[in-house]
């Protein structure tokens, strides 16, 4: 069964979160949480979430895909080391990357980003294009196995590309039905 690891803190996107787990599960993929320390972590809508692992406890190995929501979170994640190891590692092993909105932040310094277009929420556009990413202007951006989006209105859009690539097309389209993409 596939795996996907959701890097969290306080202060995520409490809709790209929900968007996670509106769509990931649908499509047979496990969800997890990884954070800063175990425990419940509270969104800027107020929603709460505990925590499945640390980053430090998280083995890459194991997952098919990272999803980084944007929100305050992904400030405090980027200035952790780990969370940007894990990322590239991910991708390194042929992983899926999937930042969304400010999420894009750790992407960027992870050094995923470099040579990809991608977007970003809005002020963000600086960080990718130091990165050595090309910003494109657009909703949702995909180039390979990398997924950007602009903002949580993107949200559920980005993560049926994340099936598609995950679990396929047939899987895509069922959950794209079901959520009412298509």
């Amino acid at each position: 069964m596939p795996r996907a690891i959701v890097l969290i803190d306080h202060g995520f996107e409490d809709v790209e979160l929900g968007a996670t787990y509106s769509t990931l599960p649908r499509a047979g993929v496990t969800v997890e949480t990884a954070g800063l320390e175990t425990g419940t972590v509270k969104g800027l809508g107020g929603s709460k979430i505990q925590t499945d692992t640390t980053l430090w406890d998280l083995k890459p190995e194991r997952y098919d895909a990272i999803v980084i929501p944007g929100g305050e979170a992904p400030a405090t994640l980027s200035s952790q080391p780990k969370a940007l190891e894990v990322t590239e590692a991910i991708h390194s092993d042929g992983g899926i990357i999937v930042a969304m909105s400010q999420g894009t932040l750790i992407a960027a310094e992870s050094g995923v980003l470099k040579g990809k277009r991608a977007t970003c929420y809005p002020g963000f556009e600086a960080h990718l294009v130091e990165s050595g990413a090309e910003h494109v202007p657009k909703g949702v951006v995909r180039d390979e196995r990398v997924i950007t989006t602009r903002g949580p209105a993107f949200a559920l859009e980005a993560l049926a590309e994340a099936v598609r690539m995950i679990a396929g097309e047939h899987l895509e389209a069922s959950v794209s039905r079901q959520l009412l993409l298509k």
